[in-house]
């Protein structure tokens, strides 16, 4: 594999730059920096036999030829305590999945499964963000809502071993009940 250098120029903010006639890149005086791209030419990552490990398109979807990993190792983490099962289950009653289209017809024009992250927010606060959301070439959001669906997953994990226990017990009740039959009707 050939070395290949690479070299950076500091670039004026607020000016979106060229490239192959299409204005590709935006670096921002206030440390923002956006990349423009599109659906025919996403911005890919490549590993060394030119395959796609990446891609992002401009309908903000990631492709990736892997898996995706969160940090996770206990070595960076402190106060660890268990999470309540009982208090997980009831939290994701309360979370209402629904089908919807999206207004920006390039994230695609088929109804997706989801859920809403205001409706997110009242239930597990945690799992929801606010700020900022960049918009068309200078527009945003204030108050736009990201969500991070690994809280509701957890969640989902907790909640999913309490319904493991429930059943448990359930099937203690029933096998004693089961016997207790057995037995008046062989006496």
């Amino acid at each position: 594999m050939a070395n290949f250098n690479v070299g950076f120029t500091s670039i004026g903010g607020d000016t979106w730059h060229n490239a192959q006639g299409r204005q590709v890149h935006y670096f921002g005086s206030d440390g923002r920096n956006y990349y423009k791209g599109s659906n025919v030419i996403p911005h890919t990552w490549r590993a060394g036999g030119d395959n796609n490990i990446m891609s992002l398109t401009d309908g903000g979807n990631l492709r990736a030829n892997g898996a995706f990993s969160n940090i996770s190792d206990r070595r960076i983490k402190k106060e660890i305590v268990d999470v309540d099962d009982e208090d997980s289950l009831n939290k994701i009653l309360l979370v209402q999945c629904k089908k919807y289209k999206y207004i920006d017809e390039t994230k695609g024009t088929n109804f997706v499964t989801g859920v809403i992250a205001q409706q997110i927010l009242e239930i597990i606060p945690e799992a929801v963000q606010i700020a900022t959301e960049p918009q068309n070439e200078g527009d945003e959001i204030q108050d736009f809502h990201y969500l991070d669906k690994m809280m509701i997953f957890t969640h989902n994990v907790s909640a999913t071993q309490e319904l493991h226990r429930m059943i448990l017990r359930q099937q203690e009740v029933i096998n004693d009940l089961m016997s207790r039959i057995e037995n008046l009707e062989n006496s």
